[in-house]
């Protein structure tokens, strides 16, 4: 009969079953909100989520509202409000407010008249405590961490303004570094290892394959090292990764590095654009003009690890937050010379084929950056290097079959080579 046709009806809303992808929604959400550095956004984003389950469980609770209402049609809460004979979608629509009113202090005129609907109004009654008190405490941790995170930087504004205040500085300069700082604060920085104090306890060992899994990808793109030194040399290199090389940062507009100052580390850039300039000729001022994007994978100042290297221009980060691999000079040489052996050989060769091709394009006043060679010219050196090399090692291994004198003159040779000076000093007097 009527009721039946009612009854089926109302098994509609069972498609709406799909709503169960509102989770895997969720997830996604979670993902793309990951991408996004505002902590703002953040906040705003888990506030309407749970706005959203919210929703969907009210949902649910409004289709057995209606359900139960079709199935006891003579005497049922459709009856009492007046919408029996209504449309599907006014008693959806006021199943619905009825469902959203128990979860908040709102009134309504719908109320159960029978005992089915009684009982299942106290179910939800005691649900909606749970679900609308964790909605509650959880925008109050929102609206609090972002109380915490505006109150330190009001804090830091206000010790800005006390210090120019203090040492009577220009408003013009006043204004420009708060711009700087504003334009900081719309990014988040990734978390720094040192940031995390569970890492700082865990045993050496496991650390140094925390840095390798970290940093061999990149080091391994470096000219200075062949490719054959993962198969031979990967205890050196994970030496290097653990103790040579460190995760480093930029916001927008700092400088990373520049002009005129002394080199100490090898830069490789790992995520983010930045922007290196020089300066023009008979110019103290850097030329905007001569700019170059810097992107992903591009190495810096690469002769600071077989001489001494002053900068030649400047690096800062364009836009957003610039991640970046920094490889100290000193230690790097020291591990190269405690490692010794063939890989120690190349890159010695390496390193002096490198000089000496840099000098030679500064005596011909050709342009020379903290940037990488040409392609060709480090495609060149490598090969070069590969020959000499091998030349080298076929001529001690001769050496060594002749006699055992020179054996022991090439063991005194080296012994002497490795434990003097530093690597850097030793290049620069080749």
């Amino acid at each position: 009969g009527l009721q039946s046709v009612r009854l089926l009806r109302a098994l509609r809303l069972l498609r709406l079953m799909r709503l169960l992808r509102v989770g895997k929604l969720k997830q996604a959400f979670a993902i793309i909100a990951s991408r996004f550095t505002s902590l703002y956004f953040l906040m705003i984003m888990k506030v309407l989520s749970g706005l959203g389950m919210i929703l969907v469980v009210n949902h649910y609770i409004a289709c057995f509202w209606y359900g139960l209402g079709l199935v006891y049609h003579e005497n049922s809460w459709l009856q009492q409000a007046n919408v029996a004979e209504g449309s599907f979608s006014e008693g959806y629509i006021s199943a619905l407010h009825w469902s959203l009113t128990q979860f908040t202090p709102a009134t309504n005129n719908i109320s159960p008249e029978n005992v089915p609907e009684r009982l299942y109004a106290v179910f939800v009654i005691l649900l909606a405590l749970g679900v609308f008190s964790s909605f509650i405490s959880s925008i109050t941790s929102a609206v609090n961490t972002l109380r915490a995170v505006r109150m330190e930087q009001m804090v830091q504004e206000s010790k800005i303004r006390q210090f120019f205040n203090e040492r009577q500085l220009s408003a013009e300069l006043f204004n420009k570094i708060q711009e700087v700082c504003r334009k900081r604060r719309l990014f988040e920085i990734r978390l720094q290892e040192n940031e995390v104090r569970f890492l700082a306890e865990i045993p050496d060992s496991v650390k140094a394959r925390l840095h390798e899994e970290i940093f061999l990808p990149w080091l391994l793109t470096a000219d200075f090292l062949p490719a054959w030194c993962l198969n031979t040399d990967h205890r050196f290199l994970r030496k290097v990764c653990h103790l040579a090389m460190r995760e480093c940062y930029a916001v927008s507009t700092q400088d990373v590095f520049n002009n005129g100052l002394e080199s100490t580390y090898v830069i490789i850039v790992q995520h983010g654009s930045m922007g290196y300039y020089v300066k023009a000729q008979d110019s103290t001022e850097f030329d905007v003009k001569e700019r170059w994007t810097v992107k992903e994978g591009t190495f810096l100042c690469v002769p600071t690890l077989f001489a001494s290297w002053y900068y030649r221009g400047k690096l800062n980060a364009d836009r957003g937050s610039c991640y970046y691999v920094s490889i100290e000079s000193s230690s790097f040489c020291g591990l190269a010379q405690q490692h010794a052996g063939a890989l120690y050989q190349y890159m010695r060769i390496y390193g002096m084929l490198l000089i000496n091709v840099i000098e030679a394009r500064d005596l011909d006043r050709q342009e020379v950056s903290d940037l990488d060679l040409p392609r060709w010219v480090l495609d060149d050196i490598r090969d070069r290097t590969q020959r000499f090399a091998d030349a080298l090692n076929s001529t001690s291994n001769s050496a060594i079959r002749q006699s055992n004198l020179i054996l022991n003159n090439n063991v005194e040779g080296k012994a002497g080579f490795y434990g003097s000076a530093s690597w850097n000093s030793e290049m620069s007097k080749n």
